[in-house]
């Protein structure tokens, strides 16, 4: 009984196995991301390969966008790379429509630097964060959403055991963000704008000194 037990145990597992669902292929925006990473030329032309016939709107769009380098890899402070769609051309704060691959979605990345003056026994940081823009598309309404670049400063001495002073410059660009929108009096693909209008909100640059001592 316990041999026969044993059987139908066996059994039960390869019915389990074999009736299992194989692991989720990856979307053609995911094996795009795989080729743009990949550092093997002939590992690019492989997963490009993998694309054909396959009937996804963003293949097409996202190729030409690579054949006319439009195709960006942001690397975080942290290693993390992230590719970037750029969409048209900036704008006079600088701004320009930038989304992630992944998911078609506005990307904010930043870029930091920093540098040490032992003589002075102090620190210096810029803190770039790069302006974007994105457009929602409604049934009778179209939505632009726009925020600038912003730039940060910040300053931090050591002079001695214990004491310090950090001092910031927060969004010395006045960073704005805007958002616009055009409604329709019905369908916007065939009936005239009824209403424009527009909101910007200004965030003035900000300064802060902060003195600290320990014992």
């Amino acid at each position: 009984m316990i041999r026969l037990a044993r059987q139908y145990l066996k059994i039960a597992a390869l019915l389990l196995l074999a009736i299992a669902p194989a692991r989720a292929a990856d979307t053609p925006r995911q094996t795009i991301i795989d080729a743009i990473l990949s550092s093997d030329n002939g590992r690019k032309r492989e997963l490009i390969a993998t694309l054909m016939g396959k009937a996804d709107e963003s293949i097409g769009d996202l190729l030409i966008a690579w054949r006319k380098d439009e195709l960006f890899v942001h690397t975080a402070a942290d290693g993390t790379k992230t590719p970037v769609h750029l969409i048209g051309t900036k704008d006079s704060n600088g701004a320009q429509e930038a989304l992630r691959v992944a998911d078609d979605q506005p990307f904010t990345g930043s870029v930091v630097l920093t540098n040490d003056v032992p003589s002075l026994k102090s620190t210096w940081t810029v803190n770039v964060t790069n302006g974007f823009r994105w457009q929602e598309y409604r049934i009778d309404e179209v939505l632009a959403y726009r925020y600038a670049t912003q730039v940060d400063l910040s300053w931090e001495c050591k002079p001695g055991r214990g004491f310090s002073i950090l001092a910031e410059a927060l969004n010395i660009t006045g960073r704005a963000r805007t958002r616009s929108s055009a409604s329709f009096a019905e369908l916007r693909n065939n009936s005239p704008v009824l209403l424009n209008e527009q909101f910007a909100v200004h965030f003035p640059a900000s300064f802060f000194v902060r003195v600290r001592k320990t014992w």
